[in-house]
């Protein structure tokens, strides 16, 4: 089954290597202009800031429950990356239920064309438990339009919060995922920056708006 995947590459590569492009550069590549890009369906941040680049996945892995946690790749203008799972500041509306971590170490999702039983295969050796096993995660309330899911079953809504304030080495994170309410983000504690969308200074005791649907991205002076 695997093996038929890969009939084409061959001639994909052939035609990739072959091809002369069209000159256009893409946003990360140095020398273009800073940027902040923010996908709020989706909790995902990239943000390239002179030689400095980073990339954030703030809505990582909640498809059973509201984890709290963010995936966070930072790429120094040293070219030193650095990557890690961090723990973030989250609201959401409750919807009365929770769920509790399973005792899973190989795959957590499930895989719906392959035959692959929950949790995956055991690894061999002897017999690992997830560390996490038991936490208890409350669910966030799905939209009123989204089906009705027992707990348990995997949700794009189950662990989506309404704002995120997530903080990674000089770098502050604030998004609001709502449609209609606006949230803020308050900078005690991280001190004086700059909004790197709008170029304004903030101090380091302030409080903004983050309106409906939008992201604040900011870095420490």
């Amino acid at each position: 089954m695997w093996s038929t995947n890969l009939l084409s590459t061959a001639g994909d590569y052939a035609y990739i290597s072959g091809a002369t492009g069209s000159g256009a550069l893409l946003p990360m590549t140095p020398g273009q202009p800073d940027l902040v890009f923010s996908d709020e369906e989706n909790g995902l941040v990239a943000v390239e800031h002179g030689d400095e680049i980073l990339y954030a996945s703030l809505y990582w892995r909640a498809r059973w429950g509201v984890n709290r946690l963010a995936r966070v790749h930072l790429i120094g203008a040293d070219g030193i990356e650095h990557s890690a799972t961090v723990w973030q500041d989250v609201k959401y509306i409750p919807d009365g239920r929770a769920h509790a971590e399973r005792d899973w170490v190989n795959s957590e999702f499930g895989v719906g064309d392959l035959n692959i039983p929950d949790g995956g295969f055991p690894p061999p050796g002897d017999t690992l438990h997830q560390a996490f096993a038991g936490q208890v995660l409350p669910l966030a309330k799905a939209p009123a339009d989204a089906p009705d899911l027992p707990v348990g079953t995997e949700s794009p809504y189950a662990g989506r919060a309404s704002f995120y304030r997530c903080a990674y080495g000089p770098y502050l994170i604030a998004m609001n995922t709502t449609s209609d309410r606006d949230h803020t983000l308050t900078t005690k504690g991280f001190g004086a920056s700059v909004n790197l969308a709008t170029g304004a200074g903030v101090s380091g005791n302030a409080q903004l708006r983050v309106r409906p649907g939008t992201t604040v991205v900011l870095r420490r002076l």
